[in-house]
């Protein structure tokens, strides 16, 4: 496949520049275009972005595989310093994301009871 013939399949995908949707600044007609830009982005990459900047990576370990060969159920759990938290889902991925996001969830619990160690990211509200 050329170049043209991409960027002739990718012209099709967006939006007239004259379309009232695209001049509000988000699809869905709602006004955060930032909240929209950070709803876009997965926990995992949200959990990444915010502590790779202070030195520190999650860490993912797959703990558990259970279910029939068919069907399996995965668990993952990821360690931020002292934050431990565990995910489940029917791929590896999923349960990947269910761990960041139950990780986050621990994560922001503890900075609105002010019990966030010192050096711990602002984590942003989560639109889920």
């Amino acid at each position: 496949m050329t170049e043209d013939a991409i960027n002739e399949g990718t012209k099709n995908q967006s939006l007239p520049d004259d379309d009232p949707d695209k001049q509000s600044g988000s699809i869905d007609g709602d006004e955060g275009v930032s909240a929209g830009a950070s709803a876009a982005k997965t926990p995992v990459s949200l959990l990444q972005e915010l502590y790779v900047r202070r030195g520190q990576t999650p860490k993912y370990d797959l703990v558990q595989i259970e279910g029939a060969v068919h069907e399996p159920t995965f668990k993952y759990r990821v360690t931020i310093g002292e934050f431990v938290a565990t995910g489940c889902g029917q791929s590896k991925k999923k349960a990947k994301h269910s761990a960041a996001k139950a990780i986050l969830e621990k994560l922001i619990g503890a900075q609105n009871s002010g019990k966030a160690g010192a050096g711990q990211p602002t984590i942003p509200d989560l639109a889920t």
